[in-house]
């Protein structure tokens, strides 16, 4: 895409972009089970980036197969790390995917721990 000084303008990759949709959406989903239920914050917002996260890391794994466009690992474990564990946790061994390596894990079952403790202490 030419820009009218001539220049070549950046366009959002189609990764970003799936990712900003991604979380407009978990936002959304979020927004949607605090109005809608007595759920606890914290709760919804797992429940709400769970689905974000597994697809995700479902995506990547298909690209990785396909020898596509990948998505960024900071992507990977900012999601992981910002509420979806679950999704993240049940990717990886559902797809077998980041499986060895460490931070993966790390990011994953450290902000679960993190999210129960904060369930916890907020259901009280």
């Amino acid at each position: 895409m030419v820009s009218r000084s001539g220049t070549s303008a950046r366009r959002p990759s189609l990764q970003r972009r799936f990712i900003g949709i991604g979380g407009v959406a978990s936002l959304c989903m979020f927004a949607l089970l605090v109005i809608s239920t007595d759920w606890n914050l914290v709760l919804a917002w797992v429940v709400a980036w769970t689905p974000a996260s597994f697809l995700l890391y479902g995506y990547d794994k298909m690209q990785a197969k396909r020898g596509g466009l990948r998505v960024p690992e900071i992507s990977l474990l900012t999601i992981a790390g910002a509420g979806g564990f679950a999704g993240a946790l049940a990717a990886m061994v559902l797809f077998r995917h980041k499986t060895t390596r460490l931070k993966f894990w790390i990011v994953a079952v450290g902000s679960g721990i993190i999210f129960c403790v904060l369930l916890i202490a907020t259901a009280f």
